[in-house]
Order: C-alpha cells, then sequence, then structure tokens
C-alpha cells in the first residue's frame, strides 16, 4: 500500500516501483525498488528513489549510486537490530556511500510503551551517533490505536535525537527537596499553554541550585526562585525576578512573545 510522507513540497507518497511505473501522476509519487529492481529498472524518478535494503543483502558497491536522488530504506531481520545496523552503515562510509538513510523496524508490540522503548533503542541510538537520516516504524495493520500512535512516536525519537524538531521540548528537573513549587502540576500548566510552539525548548526547574546549568540548552526558562516566587529566563540569563507564582505562566508566555516565539495555537503548523 503507498506510504505517505512529507517533503518540503508537500505530502508525497512512496508506491512499489512496479506500481510507480503505471501512475500518470508521478511528480507526487516515488519508487521504492529492491536492490534488484533498481539495478535494471529502465524507469526512475528524476528527484527521489528509495532503494530497499537489508543488512544480509549482498554488499552494496558506489557503482548503484551515479546519481545523487536515493535514499536507502535500511532494515534487519537480525534480532540485534541496532549493532548489525551500525556495522552495515559504517560499511557504506567505508566505501565512500553517503546518501541518506532511512532507518525502518517492524514491530508486534502490543501498546505505545513497548514501541517507544524498542524503537528508541533501536533507531534512537544509531540517531544520536550520527548514523541514519530518518526512521520508519511499522506495526501491526489491525492495530489501529498503535498504528496512530507511531508518527508521533517516531517524531519523538527524531526529537531526542535532535535530528529533527518538530514540537516542543521541555526540559525539567527531577525534582528533589529544595524544589519550590509542584513541580508536575506547573509543568502540565505549561505543557498546555505551549505545546503547539514546534522546536521552542523550555526549561522548568524547581530551584536555581542546579537548576540553570540543566537546562543550559533551553530557549526559555521557569525557575523556583524562592518560596511561591519564580524566575523567568531567556537561555542562561535571568531575565525577570520574584514573579508570583499563580502569574508566572502568564508572563512566561508574555516572554515568548516578547522573543519572536509565538504563534497562536490555531495556526500553529503541525510537523
Amino acid at each position: 500500500r503507498p506510504v505517505p510522507f512529507m517533503l518540503p513540497m508537500g505530502l508525497k507518497e512512496i508506491l512499489d516501483y512496479k506500481v510507480w511505473k503505471t501512475q500518470n501522476d508521478r511528480d507526487n509519487k516515488f519508487p521504492l525498488f529492491s536492490l534488484e529492481e533498481f539495478e535494471k529498472a529502465d524507469v526512475k524518478s528524476g528527484v527521489l528513489n528509495i532503494i530497499k535494503v537489508d543488512t544480509s543483502s549482498p554488499l552494496i558497491t558506489k557503482s548503484h549510486f551515479t546519481k545523487s536522488q536515493i535514499v536507502l530504506l535500511l532494515q534487519t531481520q537480525n534480532a540485534h537490530a541496532m549493532p548489525e545496523m551500525r556495522r552495515f552503515m559504517f560499511d557504506l562510509l567505508q566505501k565512500g556511500i553517503d546518501c541518506p538513510v532511512v532507518i525502518q523496524r517492524t514491530y508486534s508490540s502490543e501498546n505505545a510503551d513497548e514501541l517507544s522503548l524498542f524503537a528508541a533503542t533501536d533507531c534512537g541510538g544509531l540517531l544520536v551517533d550520527g548514523l541514519g537520516d530518518g526512521i520508519m516504524l511499522s506495526v501491526p495493520q489491525n492495530d489501529l490505536a498503535l498504528a496512530k500512535q507511531q508518527n508521533s512516536i517516531a517524531f519523538g525519537i527524531l526529537q531526542a535525537a535532535r535530528t529533527r524538531m518538530s514540537k516542543t521540548e521541555y526540559i525539567s528537573c527531577p525534582s528533589c527537596g529544595r524544589t519550590l513549587f509542584d513541580l508536575q502540576e506547573t509543568t502540565a500548566l505549561i505543557r498546555k499553554r505551549t505545546d503547539h510552539l514546534k522546536g521552542v525548548k523550555i526549561g522548568i526547574m524547581g530551584c536555581i541550585v542546579n537548576g540553570p546549568g540543566e537546562m543550559a540548552a533551553a530557549d526559555f526558562g521557569y525557575v523556583g526562585g524562592a518560596p511561591g516566587k519564580i524566575n523567568l529566563y531567556v537561555g542562561k540569563k535571568p531575565v525577570r525576578f520574584n514573579i508570583p507564582e499563580d502569574e508566572a505562566v502568564d508572563r512566561l508566555v508574555d516572554l515568548i512573545k516578547e522573543h519572536g516565539k509565538w504563534v497562536e495555537p490555531a495556526t500553529a503548523v503541525v510537523a
């Protein structure tokens, strides 16, 4: 069946090569080849050709890639998927093959927690080392509830690996005896107001002892400064002090607006 995906020019489809050849509208569709089909194909896309390969496939050589419009869709049947895919990608690098690689994994998991854990291990372990350019997760087609969550899980892994920022990121401390406000309740309030801000990083820290250091990568920070009082940060710099806790979330939103990072929820673009 066709696989939809997003490119800068809009929603496109990936079709098996034999089906793609029969299409009149190829501007919005791209072919998915086996390596053998790609070698023998008499018609190829001038924009994007996706080649499905397995880590057990015959060794790929640079001669397969005479054009730049190629993406590999990498699969493995090895139970130890991550190290096996890592080995395959190192082989590509040693051969001077630097085309994009999408990591494809299929799971029989019965819930989103298991899928998140397994996919983060297999795919995230590669992405954080700079191996791979995207991921494609597959779950049993009869599990509609899990299928609806797989894209969200995939985007979460890409964001955690700093490969693609598609939603708001929250950096929160684990809470300790120094925490000066209800961390879980406050985080939920901040998320409710800001979770449509694509790519914005917000630090939520219980105190000023370790908090500023822990959230050093954040764009904005919400930090307990004293009992019932909040300090707000822009990057590593404190800019608002001793704000009453019941006003602090509103003031955080105002600060985000002042720095041009705010969009109204109705106009936010979903990645």
